[in-house]
């Protein structure tokens, strides 16, 4: 019996990486799926985080493109995402000792 679950899965269904993140205030990432759409699960160890996601329903007017998104900290592109208004935001803060779940497929922006 493994304490990793992903041990338990077929080796060519078991993702290549696992990540951990750190960074000073101010630090974000850009809005983006995840790759391999994958599902995440992130914690705070210290500070809070704004997470923006968006249910990917709403992908079609974000991402123009190939993984081209909008810039969720400068006003809006009208010319480059017309349809950006369109997409209704889901939005809370992430803070220390929290998980926040983001679902594959989903569309989402963090910043310190």
């Amino acid at each position: 019996h493994s304490s990793d679950a992903f041990e338990r899965l077929p080796e060519d269904l078991r993702p290549p990486f696992r990540w951990l993140f750190f960074g000073p205030a101010g630090t974000q990432s850009k809005m983006h799926v995840d790759i391999w759409e994958t599902d995440a699960w992130l914690g705070m160890l210290e500070g809070e985080k704004t997470f923006t996601l968006y249910h990917p329903a709403h992908r079609k007017l974000l991402e123009v493109g190939d993984n081209v998104w909008p810039d969720l900290l400068n006003p809006p592109n009208k010319e480059k995402f017309p349809l950006q208004s369109e997409a209704v935001p889901a939005q809370t803060l992430l803070r220390a000792g929290e998980i926040i779940y983001i679902p594959r497929k989903w569309p989402h922006h963090a910043v310190i």
